[in-house]
């Protein structure tokens, strides 16, 4: 079921109540909340779009004729189990088929003008490649400056990961990301992979790392906040030049045994972990603040 036909049934049964009634005949005809939005600029209405919720642009698209495409121009689309209709999420393999058709569905109608954020927060696999290689192409065309794709809770094997698809990222489609949130995945990164030219923010949690990250990470020149977490296959992080922009560095229960950066800008180290690990932070001279907790190894 698609996420306008989720809302019309929604404003049918608001319809069908009396008071509800009564209050919907009078946000129509001030159109919402006494705000009569078909005297309002495009750009200012574009706006007020903005600062919601993708589902609350979608209500407001029924009631309102001025708004009634709006939503597919929202910059900022974030799909999680509210995307599921709670009839669906009894069944597990019924929420999943309509989780994935309604994300399907939103993206395929929608502008791709002025993307934000794209950010998917659902328990996601490797068999479902085909449609989230689908999502992150739409970012790419998109040029969408956050993506976030969070697919636990599943903390099952590895083998059963989804596998971020660096492939699909070239030198002209790559530098508009920003901020690049991944959760249980597999990163994979060739030494080919062409890196993200602007990208501030990258946040690792419960991630395979199968290559060497020194590759990934010397290709993102301007990295300022590098958080890694639960990742138990990265034993080393290094990397053979200065990582110029970092600022802000979080190492959590990973199995490293050795971090040797040179971060000439780090300001502020945190690390939870093992005790049997070599810390080498090589030229770190604006340093205000570092936490070390380590594990009791018993």
């Amino acid at each position: 079921m698609s996420i306008s036909i989720l809302a019309r049934k929604e404003d049918m049964e608001t319809r069908n109540c009396p008071a509800k009634r009564k209050r919907l005949m009078l946000s129509k005809q001030t159109d919402l909340y006494g705000i009569n939005f078909l005297s309002l600029p495009e750009d200012i209405v574009s706006r007020i779009i903005a600062g919601i919720t993708l589902k609350e642009a979608v209500r407001m698209s029924i009631v309102c004729s001025k708004l009634r495409k709006s939503w597919i121009y929202h910059p900022n689309l974030d799909f999680n189990i509210s995307t599921v209709p709670a009839s669906s999420r009894h069944n597990i393999m019924q929420g999943l088929k309509r989780f994935i058709d309604t994300v399907n569905f939103v993206l395929r109608e929608h502008s791709g003008l002025a993307l934000n954020r794209l950010a998917v927060n659902f328990e996601l696999h490797k068999e479902h490649a085909n449609d989230i290689d689908g999502w992150v192409s739409f970012a790419i065309s998109s040029k969408a400056r956050v993506v976030v794709l969070n697919f636990s809770p599943y903390l099952g094997q590895h083998e059963n990961n989804y596998s971020f698809p660096c492939h699909l990222f070239n030198n002209q489609n790559s530098s508009h990301l920003q901020v690049l949130r991944l959760d249980s995945v597999t990163l994979d990164p060739s030494r080919e992979f062409c890196g993200f030219s602007n990208l501030t923010t990258l946040a690792l949690v419960h991630v395979l790392i199968l290559q060497d990250l020194q590759y990934f990470l010397l290709r993102c020149p301007l990295l300022e906040c590098l958080t890694i977490r639960q990742c138990p296959e990265l034993h080393n992080l290094h990397a053979t030049q200065p990582l110029q922009c970092l600022k802000f560095q979080c190492v959590q229960d990973c199995a490293i045994h050795r971090i040797d950066l040179h971060a000439p800008n780090l300001t502020l180290f945190q690390y939870r972990g093992g005790s049997k690990v070599l810390f080498a932070l090589n030229e770190c001279l604006k340093l205000k603040a570092a936490t070390v907790a380590f594990f009791v190894e018993v």
